[in-house]
């Protein structure tokens, strides 16, 4: 019988490279940052407010209308909604109550915005709500977990996460690539195509929570998924930079200044929720080769 062939080189870079990605230091990593990122979009529209209280106030009152004289209250509660929620992640404390405000704040600007009618401003929120969702249904690996005789309790908050992280992880993994449609304009057709199908594979892995080599190891079957989203969060991220950085060059009053710092801002938020993705794993609830 024929010995068996020595993995490729390229095969046995890329276990290796699986392996760094998916190892305990990894996680860690990938959660700290993760959780600071996700506050990125919240910090730039809270100091907006302190610091440009003109302009946010009026656009405001056009908001509101007829209840524009409820401007300042408005602003000042969704401000400090989301420094107060953002404060509290940058400390890693009450993570959970920081993730659900901040979530319940972006539910605020969907109504306040009409953006139920404008799909890719849209999409930008329900990702972050995504990225806040897998936060809420996560452990964080740099703690032990405490209270090991409260098995209930235990138990009924896993069953709860299962579901975060269902959720969380489908909205983090399809939703990329409406957003890179949507940057179309802004890179050629090549870079285009390349990113997207890019995306739309890693990005259909991350949110079936998919691996194709199942066993009995649990930890082996969520490589898949934490690989995935670690390329996923890296794409999005170059994306980012190539396509709205320039708003630091732009002139004040360039039109199209606020635009990009907006979409930068709140894109470095959904690849903060991706790699909480990548920290967590798939979760219990996932297409896997044993399940087919």
């Amino acid at each position: 019988m024929a010995a068996p062939s020595a993995p490729s080189g390229g095969s046995s870079l890329l276990s290796n490279l699986t392996k760094v990605i998916v190892s305990k230091q990894a996680q860690k990593l990938q959660y700290s940052v993760g959780m600071r990122m996700l506050t990125c979009t919240f910090l730039d529209d809270g100091l907006r407010v302190i610091f440009d209280y003109s302009n946010q106030s009026d656009y405001m009152a056009g908001q509101l209308r007829w209840f524009s004289m409820l401007s300042p209250l408005v602003l000042l509660l969704m401000c400090s909604a989301q420094l107060g929620g953002s404060a509290f992640l940058w400390l890693n404390k009450r993570t959970n109550t920081a993730a659900y405000i901040l979530a319940g704040v972006v539910g605020v600007q969907v109504l306040l915005y009409t953006s139920l009618f404008d799909f890719h401003f849209f999409a930008r929120n329900v990702g972050v709500i995504g990225g806040l969702l897998v936060l809420a249904g996560a452990d964080d690996p740099t703690k032990q977990r405490r209270s090991l005789t409260m098995m209930d309790t235990i138990k009924g908050k896993d069953d709860k996460q299962k579901y975060l992280l269902l959720a969380g992880r489908v909205l983090t993994g399809f939703l990329p690539l409406t957003i890179v449609l949507k940057e179309r304009a802004y890179m050629n057709s090549v870079i285009f195509a390349m990113l997207a199908i890019a995306t739309c594979g890693l990005g259909a892995l991350v949110a079936t929570g998919f691996n194709p080599h199942s066993g009995a190891d649990e930890a082996a079957d969520h490589e898949t998924t934490q690989a995935a989203a670690v390329g996923l969060a890296v794409l999005m991220l170059l994306e980012t930079m190539y396509a709205h950085i320039g708003w630091i060059t732009l002139d004040h009053g360039h039109w199209e200044k606020d635009l990009h710092r907006y979409y930068f801002f709140q894109l470095l938020s959904v690849v903060g929720g991706i790699l909480l993705v990548a920290s967590r794993g798939p979760g219990s609830i996932n297409l896997s080769a044993k399940k087919l």
